[in-house]
């Protein structure tokens, strides 16, 4: 459970929070599904700190935020009973692609994880992007804070060695209608289950958000896992509509 904002920096919204046993995996890790949805619920708070959360936008406009591309990158992974601290803060208002982003720290400041994330508006009933112009809202100045790294250009393109087939249910979706993004991490995590379990964790994800999955949708999953660590997944139809890429780099596990 998050508390409510301890930040001091003006615009960026930080929670604290308690990992409990369904946030760990087997290895007892923050599980990177825990860690997007918790991020992603911040920002929530932080989008109603400043006039545009989603009750707002949806009521207003019918649009609400979709996710285009998350990357994460973990240093270490804190397990059940440790406590975290996640902050959010926005960047500056474009003209369609909202960036966000987010950093994870134990209580005494050791750095656990930095992400960076790009955002659209959506018309909840056409399911079309709408220009930030159409849904008028101010959003804070956030020069002041670092950007915890660059989101760069990035190939996702791989020859794959292997290929399932999932179908989203009841409880892969959200109240947007569709597969919530943290089940994308977690359908990509099942496909390497047997390097997890040897204790193997993922040093950096990168996922591209590119049609959304919705109930009924038969998702074709072609992956691809490489000695040096890194790994390709790609959601697609059977007529090859791409629903989304990811890549990513696991490493041997690292003790907290």
């Amino acid at each position: 459970m998050l508390e409510k904002n301890i930040s001091k920096l003006e615009g960026m919204y930080t929670g604290k929070m308690k990992l409990v046993a369904h946030d760990v995996d087997y290895n007892n890790k923050w599980k990177i599904s825990s860690f997007l949805s918790n991020i992603q619920e911040v920002a929530g708070f932080n989008c109603n700190d400043y006039g545009c959360g989603w009750s707002v936008l949806k009521d207003k406009y019918n649009v609400c935020f979709v996710l285009t591309r998350m990357k994460v990158k973990f240093h270490f992974y804190p397990g059940s009973g440790d406590k975290v601290e996640l902050s959010t803060w926005p960047g500056p208002k474009p003209r369609l692609v909202f960036p966000r982003y987010f950093t994870a720290k134990t209580e005494d400041g050791n750095q656990i994880a930095e992400a960076v994330s790009q955002w659209v508006l959506m018309d909840m009933t056409a399911r079309t992007v709408k220009k930030p112009a159409d849904c008028p809202f101010e959003t804070p100045d956030t020069s002041h804070i670092p950007v915890p790294f660059e989101i760069e250009r990035a190939d996702f393109n791989f020859e794959a060695d292997n290929k399932v087939e999932r179908n989203p249910t009841y409880s892969d979706l959200d109240y947007n209608g569709h597969v919530n993004n943290a089940r994308y991490a977690e359908w990509i995590m099942d496909l390497f289950a047997d390097k997890l379990l040897q204790g193997m964790e993922t040093a950096e994800i990168d996922i591209k958000y590119e049609q959304e999955i919705r109930f009924g949708n038969k998702v074709l999953l072609d992956y691809k896992y490489n000695e040096d660590g890194s790994f390709f997944v790609k959601g697609y139809s059977e007529d090859n509509k791409v629903y989304f890429r990811a890549k990513g780099i696991f490493r041997e596990g690292v003790n907290k």
